[in-house]
């Protein structure tokens, strides 16, 4: 398999990188480093964190600002307090932000709020948030059926045994979005509290080697006193799904 497919497949993309731009995209980040002995792409990567959309604080234009003008079709108008606390909430996922957008405006239509005119507000999102963001709606909410599923994958025992990194880098997101913190941190020593409380059915990842790369996945954020949530919507639905089976 090693000879007759993978070596064939990184020599085609090796020929394609030398005049375009290859951009691999996936959850870990060091997936790269596969087959490192004779592996001709290896030299040719450049390793960066997932790229979450930017956004300035107090302003609508720039990427982020962008994304949402064109998932509302500009039907729809927003203010500056609306993009951050949207902002706060998905730190610019793309995939999920959408998600996130989609679910508001089901919301706006139980609301029966005219779309015509329409400019939302940070209170309006805090209003949505605390309707549309619950543990409950994000357990069957369809807006969110690819990472709930993907969530639920990663923390079951067929998760651990395919890749232990990321079935922890789950956990530690559901047990820090569920100890009931608003802004979905925890202090910093006690990650590894938390890490010893996951039903891992073996040995897990180092807890500092766990907390860099989950920070360069953009899973977390850390600094020298605090171990936070980077993507809360993530978080919640880690929080939401319920693990899967064997």
């Amino acid at each position: 398999m090693r000879y007759t497919v993978v070596q064939p497949l990184l020599n085609q993309f090796v020929e394609f990188a030398r005049e375009n731009l290859l951009v691999p995209l996936g959850q870990q980040p060091d997936a790269h480093f596969i087959l490192m002995d004779q592996n001709q792409l290896a030299p040719f990567v450049q390793q960066d964190p997932f790229p979450l959309f930017e956004h300035v604080s107090g302003s609508r234009a720039g990427e982020f600002g962008e994304l949402v003008a064109k998932v509302f079709a500009e039907r729809i108008g927003c203010d500056p307090g609306f993009l951050g606390a949207l902002y706060d909430e998905t730190a610019g996922h793309p995939f999920l932000t959408v998600n996130v957008l989609c679910s508001l405006v089901d919301w706006l239509i139980e609301q029966k709020r005219p779309y015509r005119g329409l400019s939302l507000n940070q209170g309006d999102f805090d209003e949505f948030q605390n309707a549309g963001l619950r543990r409950k709606h994000l357990a069957i909410s369809r807006d969110y059926d690819f990472f709930r599923q993907a969530a639920k994958d990663a923390m079951g025992r067929r998760g651990y045994d395919d890749n232990q990194w990321l079935f922890t880098v789950y956990w530690v997101l559901r047990e820090i979005s569920g100890c009931g913190n608003d802004d979905l941190s925890i202090r910093r020593g006690d990650l590894g509290d938390l890490m010893q409380r996951i039903p891992a059915p073996g040995p897990l990842p180092d807890e500092n080697d766990m907390l860099r790369t989950a920070s360069q996945a953009n899973f977390l954020g850390y600094d020298e006193d605090r171990v936070w949530v980077r993507i809360r919507t993530l978080g919640r639905l880690s929080a939401a799904a319920r693990p899967g089976l064997a």
